[in-house]
């Protein structure tokens, strides 16, 4: 038996670098549109992978088939995703003709009111389950013509509501009857007690996916690096040359002269001698002592300081110091978004990657980048009977990288002649480019022996830096 999913139609599987970014890596398909495996949902719309921990390899698989081998983590998501923003109105159809009016149904007999069954326990609240990823749309199914109403029968008495007996498994709807015509009310029975909420329904098949969300805004630009030190700085100019000398203030008023001191005392006159002959005149008696000095007048008013000489010459600018060392350039932020996508279909046997036999132009995309970057490629694969085919990519430029089935969407022809083609996904996160401008292109292989056509192909990169 080959290997396939739930409903015999093969196996798709991607591959991805990191459990830690598992769940973050679905967040970004949702946003670019991509969609990965959505053929094969168990039931309840819960989609299974196993997570290989030693390669990072992350591959849908169908739990009731086959479980996780040994080494890799199983992980869970529901396939009904967040719904998306409503798009715009179309322009309104044109106003279709009134089909005519059916005949009247026959009234039907109206059913005896089946006893209530006894109130069930509230059940325990299941955990809730991790978000999944955005479903395929289907398309809209054409709208069934309407059907003639039915006369009005005649409403029976309403019997007494009997105890809440447990929710049955819901049986196949059958075919709908003519309405009857609707008879008189009957009266209404007492209420009986509430019975327990029954399980919820399996979720319906997702519709194809809309259109590719706007691009989501860029990521925080890294902190600014520290301020280098301030150079040294410059010499102090020369002195200007020193003012000329103002005028000479006036002359203070003389003081006033002091007081003339006292006259010195008189030396006492000798004793008058007898009159004898006239002697020689006496010596002349000693000048008395001179009086003190008066005390000298109050100096006079300072005069007024002279005018301030002119500015010297300024001195020449000091040179500029050397400029401080560069700060630490900040952490890079996410990427713009780049995609390039075809719908035209090509085809491949060679069990080597390369190009395909039409097709027209392959997508590839140029994008600078950092040695980080997020790979996303969507394709549709359609083996034919025992194919295997694989969708990778390849790296030039600033980086050669080959395509490898690490990278590919896989999808395996199963045992059934009913299976076909599947659209998916698969992220891949390169930690090891070359800084530079890199391209990044598709690439195809076969299994050298059955034909495998491929379209709807699509690739984004996400520098990561």
């Amino acid at each position: 038996m080959g290997r396939r999913g739930a409903t015999d139609q093969g196996r798709a599987k991607g591959r991805r670098p990191s459990l830690g970014t598992a769940l973050g890596v679905v967040a970004v398909l949702i946003a670019m549109g991509g969609v990965a495996y959505a053929s094969i949902p168990a039931p309840g719309g819960v989609i299974r992978a196993c997570y290989v921990d030693a390669t990072g390899a992350l591959s849908v698989i169908d739990s009731q088939v086959r479980a996780c081998p040994t080494g890799s983590t199983l992980l869970t998501w529901s396939q009904a995703g967040p719904a998306g923003q409503d798009g715009a109105t179309g322009p309104t159809g044109a106003t279709g003709n009134v089909g005519p009016t059916g005949p009247t149904g026959a009234s039907g007999s109206v059913g005896a009111t089946g006893a209530t069954g006894a109130t069930g326990q509230q059940g325990v609240q299941g955990d809730q389950g991790i978000q999944g990823v955005q479903g395929l749309q289907g398309n809209q199914g054409a709208t069934g013509a309407t059907g003639a109403t039915g006369a009005t029968g005649l409403t029976g008495a309403t019997g007494n509501n009997g105890a809440a007996g447990a929710t049955g498994a819901t049986g196949a709807t059958g075919a709908g009857g003519a309405t009857g015509a609707t008879g008189a009310t009957g009266a209404t029975g007492a209420g009986g007690p509430t019975g327990p909420v029954g399980p919820t329904g399996a979720t319906g098949a997702t519709g194809a996916s809309g259109d590719v969300g706007a691009t989501g805004s860029t990521g925080a630009t890294g902190a600014t690096g520290d301020i280098g030190p301030s150079g040294p700085t410059g010499a102090t100019g020369s002195t200007g040359a020193t003012g000329a000398t103002g005028d000479a203030g006036a002359i203070g008023a003389t003081g006033d002269t002091g007081a003339t001191g006292p006259t010195g005392d008189i030396g006492a006159t000798g004793a008058t001698g007898p009159t004898g002959p006239l002697g020689p005149t006496g010596v002349t008696g000693s000048t008395g002592a001179t009086g003190a000095s008066g005390t000298n007048g109050a100096t006079g008013v300072t005069g007024a300081t002279g005018p301030i000489g002119p500015t010297g010459a300024t001195g020449s600018t000091g040179g500029t110091g050397a400029t401080g060392a560069t700060g630490a350039t900040g952490a890079a932020g996410l990427g713009t978004p780049s995609t390039t996508t075809t719908t035209t279909s090509g085809t491949r046997t060679t069990n080597s990657y390369g190009t395909l036999t039409g097709g027209g132009t392959n997508p590839a995309v140029t994008a600078t980048t950092g040695t980080q970057a997020m790979v996303i490629e969507t394709g549709f694969l359609q083996p034919s009977p025992n194919a295997e085919c694989f969708m990778s990519f390849a790296v030039s430029g600033a980086t050669t990288q080959a395509a490898s089935d690490a990278r590919a969407i896989i999808r395996e022809h199963g045992s059934s002649s009913g299976t076909g083609g599947v659209q998916a996904s698969t992220t891949t996160v390169i930690t090891n480019l070359t800084a530079g401008s890199n391209t990044f292109t598709l690439q195809y292989k076969g299994d050298n022996t059955n034909s495998c056509t491929f379209s709807n192909r699509t690739i984004s990169v996400i520098p990561l830096g």
